[in-house]
């Protein structure tokens, strides 16, 4: 995967609070949690950074449905590529829970609603792209390999 491995802590989860949310996933199967938003630190004006964070060893998911009935349609994945609006995120919460686990709550505002779950452990990586307005839309380049980022899909496909 693209990007950078860095040390993040429950205390640093909350400086997602006002970034924006591309996707979420929960993949039931090897029981993680990927969300990828853009990141809060950015290197230079003309930059964009984006952050990828794995959640493992995920249990008692759940939903915590909005007003919106569009939005209540994501439950277990939500891609911004799916939507028209921005969402964001509005509350952060991670606390310990149980022995050597984390109780994680983000909520997206009344309109969208939240998630929240159980983790044993998480992971995160980053990844800067320089941006350059082409017409009426905007080109991503990874400030180290100079490849083409998908704004809605930054890290490519992986879990």
């Amino acid at each position: 995967m693209s990007g950078k491995s860095i040390e993040i802590d429950d205390e640093q989860l909350g400086h997602l609070m006002e970034c924006l949310l591309i996707q979420y996933k929960l993949h039931p199967e090897s029981s993680t949690f990927v969300i990828v938003s853009d990141y809060w630190e950015k290197p230079a004006e003309d930059c964009r950074s984006f952050i990828y964070i794995q959640f493992s060893g995920v249990e008692e998911f759940a939903r915590e449905r909005g007003l919106n009935r569009a939005a209540q349609a994501f439950v277990e994945e939500y891609r911004t590529r799916d939507v028209v609006g921005a969402t964001v995120f509005q509350a952060v919460k991670a606390f310990p829970e149980g022995e050597g686990g984390t109780r994680v709550e983000f909520w997206f505002g009344p309109a969208f609603g939240g998630v929240s779950f159980k983790c044993r452990e998480y992971s995160a990586w980053i990844r800067v792209a320089r941006a350059r307005q082409k017409g009426t839309d905007w080109e991503y380049r990874d400030v180290t390999t100079g490849d083409v980022v998908d704004f809605y899909n930054p890290f490519g496909e992986r879990h």
